[in-house]
């Protein structure tokens, strides 16, 4: 055997074993996104299913946000219909506006002291407050996983294997209302 046969093989395994690995850094990080996206929609889904529970309780006691209770039951129907894994963009925005409706229903079941002080209503609204908090975690989650694979799909050589793959780039879960999210709140309104 000729030593430049020897090094044509070792090369050639090295170059193989370096392609390898690229290949798996990137299916890696494709598939955690996927992970943390489904983590997403496990938790949409807990908030669809208790939203309709608290527009019941609330719908005895509010007559003056029937509006407000409308809209919510639309956008949890529109919402429950398109799922983030197959339309991530649709899903997020959708859940973004059920999210900013059902905050303004919390915000309104304040202006009704017996429906405030109903004890299936607190553990409802107990439970969704909990929701909202996963769902803010389990976005972190999966922006992280995003853009650590974005990152690897701009990147040389990530870019090459993966365009090879016929991936795309994934899409961030961004806040939908984030003026309303950003805003401080003031103290002296509740003293």
């Amino acid at each position: 055997m000729s030593v430049e046969l020897i090094i044509g093989f070792v090369v050639a395994v090295i170059v193989i074993g370096v392609v390898y690995q690229l290949y798996v850094s990137v299916v890696e990080a494709r598939n955690y996104g996927q992970a943390a996206l489904s983590n997403i929609d496990i938790q949409l889904r807990r908030r669809l299913d208790t939203v309709p529970n608290l527009i019941k309780m609330a719908r005895k006691f509010m007559t003056h946000e029937q509006d407000l209770l409308k809209d919510i039951t639309e956008l949890r129907s529109q919402a429950a219909s398109v799922s983030c894994k197959d339309a991530p963009s649709e899903g997020f925005a959708l859940n973004g506006k059920l999210g900013g409706k059902v905050n303004s229903l919390m915000v309104a079941v304040e202006n009704y002291p017996d429906l405030k002080s109903d004890a299936v209503l607190q553990d409802a609204m107990k439970d969704l407050s909990l929701i909202e908090e996963d769902i803010a975690a389990t976005r972190r989650l999966y922006n992280g996983a995003v853009l650590d694979f974005n990152n690897k799909f701009d990147i040389f050589p990530y870019s090459v294997i993966a365009s090879m793959m016929n991936m795309e780039r994934m899409v961030s879960y961004e806040d939908q209302e984030p003026d309303k999210i950003k805003q401080s709140v003031d103290a002296s309104d509740y003293l």
